[in-house]
């Protein structure tokens, strides 16, 4: 049975190592933003530059920024949902990084081979994943946003 003050250890823990979570999946989400951003691939800017994919990755990267601080500030306590939608957001963030990794190295393949100005190149679809997996990162950041919408609400 716990006592009080067990209970407010435990509460303390939880919201503790609910933070921890938080803070390890926002750094994760940092630094596939950082990869995303930064690569000036001429013709990876060329496939995402239509997609305003750059710039969506940006704003991602500074909602968890605000996040991280509101919770260190505690003006929202990490939750469940908070996680999920995180955890959601780098999974995305993760396979948009592979796709332009991919396509990157399928380029460059392709400009290896012989006839290549007459050939296909391997890499279109991937190219057709990555817009796929952009739409799924614009639907998971509406979640994340309505997320941090409903615990700021309920915080004042």
């Amino acid at each position: 049975m716990f006592t009080t003050s067990g209970m407010v250890l435990a509460s303390f823990i939880s919201a503790y190592a609910g933070q921890e979570l938080v803070t390890e999946t926002s750094k994760g989400i940092f630094n596939r933003v950082w990869d995303i951003v930064t690569d000036t691939h001429p013709d990876i800017k060329e496939i995402t530059e239509p997609m305003d994919l750059i710039a969506k990755v940006q704003v991602v990267g500074s909602i968890v920024k605000e996040i991280n601080d509101d919770i260190e500030l505690k003006l929202i306590k990490p939750t469940n949902s908070l996680n999920i939608s995180l955890k959601q957001i780098k999974e995305i963030l993760d396979e948009i990084h592979k796709d332009i990794c991919d396509i990157k190295n399928g380029v460059e393949y392709h400009r290896s081979l012989w006839f290549n100005r007459i050939r296909t190149p391997a890499y279109y679809n991937i190219i057709k994943k990555l817009k796929s997996d952009k739409n799924a990162m614009d639907s998971r950041l509406d979640n994340l946003i309505r997320v941090v919408a409903l615990f700021r609400q309920s915080a004042k």
